[in-house]
Formats: C-alpha cells, sequence, structure tokens
C-alpha cells in the first residue's frame, strides 16, 4: 500500500498552521481512503526548517515511514521546495557534501592565532593564558550535518493545480498585447473598486445582494482560484451588475 500526502498552509492572523492529509488505495478492494492527520502550529517563521521539523513529526507520531509514501504533494512555495531539497532522500543523493564556498566570512584555523591580541588593564601575564582556537566553519557544518541526520522526508511533488494557478494568475500579467492589456486594465480596475467595495461596506454588500440575489467573493492571494472564482461569479451575473454599476 502507497501512501499521498497533502500538506498545506492555513494562515491565520497571528500564527500559522500546517495540514497533513493522508490518501491511499486499498490494494485488496482498490477503495480509495482519505484522512485527516494533522493541523499542527508552526512556531515562530515558517521557514524550511521549521515546516521540514513538522512533517517530521507529524510523520513519527503516525508511524509513516518514508519508504511507504509515494509522494508528499505540497504548493509551489519556496520553503516548501527548500525543505525538500534539503532532507529529502530524493535529493540528498546529490547534495550529501557541503561545499565551504557556500558559507561566507568563514573562519581559517591557520590564520587564527597570528589575530589573536588580549589586552588587559590587570598585571597579568599572558604567557601563562592558553587559548582554544576553534573552528568556527567546522562547528556550522556538523550542526547542519546532526540536523540532516536526525530528519528525513519522502519524496516531494508540486501540486500542478497551484502551477496552472500560477500560470493563470500570474503569467498573465506578462502579457505584451497592447489590445489585450488596455481592456484587461480598464476591466480589473473597475473590478477591483468593486470588490474593494464589497469588502469594506456590509450595507452595499447587502444591497448587491438584494439586487442580484447571491454574494460575489472576493479574490484572495493566498486562496488558490479565488480570481477565477470572483471573476466566473461576475460573467455569470453580469445582467444584473448592469443595475449595480449604474
Amino acid at each position: 500500500m502507497c501512501v499521498l500526502l497533502l500538506i498545506f498552509g492555513v494562515p491565520t492572523i497571528r500564527a500559522i498552521y500546517l495540514g497533513m492529509t493522508c490518501h491511499f488505495i486499498d490494494k485488496l478492494n482498490y477503495s480509495r481512503y482519505s484522512y485527516i492527520l494533522a493541523c499542527r502550529r508552526i512556531k515562530g517563521n515558517h521557514t524550511y526548517l521549521n515546516i521540514a521539523k513538522v512533517i517530521n513529526e507529524i510523520m513519527l507520531d503516525f508511524k509513516i515511514e518514508n519508504e511507504k509514501v509515494t509522494r508528499v504533494v505540497t504548493d509551489n512555495a519556496s520553503n516548501f521546495g527548500k525543505a525538500f531539497r534539503t532532507f529529502s532522500k530524493q535529493f540528498n543523493v546529490t547534495n550529501t557534501h557541503i561545499s565551504d564556498s557556500n558559507y561566507l566570512g568563514l573562519i581559517s584555523s591557520d590564520d587564527s592565532d597570528s589575530d589573536v591580541n588580549i589586552s588587559s588593564d590587570d598585571d597579568v601575564n599572558d604567557s601563562n593564558l592558553e587559548f582554544d582556537v576553534v573552528d568556527l566553519s567546522s562547528l556550522m557544518l556538523n550542526h547542519k550535518e546532526t540536523i540532516t541526520n536526525t530528519m528525513s522526508l519522502p519524496s516531494h511533488l508540486t501540486c500542478s493545480a497551484h502551477t496552472l494557478n500560477l500560470i493563470s494568475s500570474v503569467d498573465t500579467a506578462k502579457i505584451v498585447d497592447q489590445a489585450y492589456n488596455s481592456i484587461s486594465k480598464i476591466t480589473f480596475k473597475k473590478l477591483s473598486s468593486f470588490w474593494n467595495l464589497l469588502s469594506r461596506s456590509t450595507v452595499v454588500s447587502d444591497k448587491v445582494f438584494d439586487l442580484c440575489s447571491c454574494k460575489f467573493p472576493v479574490p484572495n492571494l493566498t486562496r488558490w482560484n479565488s480570481m477565477y472564482d470572483a471573476v466566473h461569479k461576475v460573467v455569470t451575473n453580469k445582467q444584473n451588475l448592469v443595475l449595480v454599476f449604474n
């Protein structure tokens, strides 16, 4: 039995939560099953390291081994991508060695002795003082290797629906056709004013509902397909919206 894990972020006003669902097909009856595994809060910033820790903790809690997971599906966010590039066996084969050139400001132990200069106001004999020169770069590398060895993530796959959503919402802004841009700019400027008014005024929202007998969704950058849903609602109710705009 192979398991597919879906991971998604749940933003709130004051905190960030990471949700994980599990999907698999029973090899005996070929029935599909889906379960909600967890919705854990990510303390601090949702960096790639914190995300990897939470995913690893959830998998350990449910005793889900990496070998049983077909893919972990997430969106295209850079923090998700870096988490799996760093801790997934899928990438660790080519990234087992960390080059010193990846770090800035490394201290060389060969030159450290000549740079040590201790001054004291007291009459202390410097010859009696002993200093241990520590290579800071080795400590940093050992710390990263320790984290990498204690955490391991399954293979990763980005969500195709989110990729298509990015193409339609981001790449369309790169269209250079002047006729399209002029019409699009005027149209979305008017729609943006309409959506902003709906979200700011309950009186206006109630009035629009009375005229159109429906609510109009407002686009949200963090919600997939929200722009499509909002535009689709406007197009299907364009006759009634003529009265609203007037």
